[in-house]
């Protein structure tokens, strides 16, 4: 069975300039017959929240704006390309309700419980998102433990999402298309804090485009 290539874009991250999101949807088609486009809109609310916005602002005028603008970037890239038989589809948050999905919800428990119980997934998942937070553009107040101990939910909604999504695409592998190293999410598929390799997800380290 093929794998599925996922790409993630986080919003308001400056880096996914169109050309950028161009040039990534364009080898990611190339590389893979089944790709999925993952914008996390829903769980950026809490970066916003913890980087200083009412959560009223943080859902409707930055996470989900930039959200859609994310995603209506990568329409515009899937129109340039012949698609051929490739399948390729945007995952959206909302509409497809994944946060009320059961076995999402179990999932993220899974994630939760491990963030709750495993110091060294703690300090791991605490860290990438103080760096996420720290030196934000949007950053609005000075970041503290509570700040990142709400930011961290994007994070950890983010890898519970790529637990979820093999049975939710009926696939038996996905591969997690990003742009730099992610350690705190390599190491959770190693299995490096529970001693359980997810052999069903994988990441795929792709080049920084120019």
């Amino acid at each position: 069975m093929e794998t599925f290539g996922i790409i993630g874009m986080s919003p308001g991250n400056g880096y996914f300039k169109q050309e950028i999101v161009d040039q990534l949807v364009q080898k990611a088609i190339h590389d893979y017959n089944h790709v999925g486009i993952f914008v996390p809109d829903i769980p950026a609310v809490s970066t916003y929240i913890a980087l200083g916005y009412p959560e009223n602002v943080a859902r409707g005028k930055k996470a989900i704006p930039q959200g859609n603008a994310l995603k209506n970037k990568a329409k515009r890239a899937l129109e340039k390309i012949d698609l051929k038989n490739k399948e390729v589809r945007i995952f959206d948050w909302r509409n497809e309700n994944i946060e009320d999905n059961n076995e999402y919800l179990k999932c993220f428990s899974v994630v939760f419980n491990l963030y709750q119980t495993n110091l060294e997934f703690k300090n791991d998942a605490d860290l990438a998102t103080q760096g996420v937070l720290k030196d934000n553009f949007f950053k609005k107040t000075e970041i503290t433990q509570t700040s990142i101990t709400v930011g961290v939910h994007y994070l950890l909604s983010e890898i519970a999402f790529m637990l979820f999504l093999p049975n939710y695409l009926q696939v038996e592998k996905v591969a997690y298309i990003y742009h730099r190293p992610w350690s705190v999410f390599e190491n959770f598929i190693a299995g490096k804090y529970d001693g359980e390799p997810k052999n069903q997800i994988l990441f795929d380290l792709y080049p920084q485009f120019n």
